[in-house]
């Protein structure tokens, strides 16, 4: 029962969470740019010390500076709780060979990355990037398999 329950769950919250990825794709390069800016002032003030005591020009360097990494950790951080999802809901299959419990949820992240770079293609002032779809399809990655490694220990324990 456990497991049924936790499968339906996890399967929503996989689903939604495309959703999630979906929408953030779908936003306009200006908007997007708009909501990647507001974070990185905000993750700015807290990691740059005196960053309030720099002139203008001097913080708009900074916010470049830290402009792209921020950007990639969030590729890799929607992606990363994709791949958690999409584990979680084939660890919901018992009897699932564990090489597919590696492989199912990773393909299914890979192929979501490629589809969201294709989507913005048809995004104002958006593009596919491959570098998108490689740091997409890592965050799948670590997640499958620290989840593995996990779900390993728990499963060994149990026996």
């Amino acid at each position: 029962m456990f497991l049924k329950i936790t499968r339906y769950v996890s399967l929503t919250l996989l689903v939604i969470w495309m959703g999630v990825i979906f929408t953030f794709s779908g936003q306009e390069a200006e908007k997007s740019s708009s909501v990647s800016r507001g974070v990185v002032v905000k993750v700015v003030e807290i990691v740059y010390p005196d960053y309030e005591k720099l002139a203008e020009q001097e913080k708009n360097e900074v916010i470049q500076s830290f402009t792209m990494p921020i950007r990639k950790l969030a590729h890799f951080s929607e992606f990363f709780i994709l791949g958690a999802l999409a584990l979680v809901f084939f660890a919901t299959f018992e009897h699932l060979h564990k090489n597919l419990l590696i492989v199912l949820p990773f393909f299914i992240g890979v192929l979501y990355a490629i589809s969201d770079e294709i989507h913005q293609v048809f995004v104002s002032g958006r593009a596919c990037r491959f570098l998108d779809v490689l740091i997409d399809s890592s965050g799948v990655l670590l997640a499958v398999v620290i989840g593995f490694l996990i779900n390993h220990k728990i499963r060994g324990a149990k026996r």
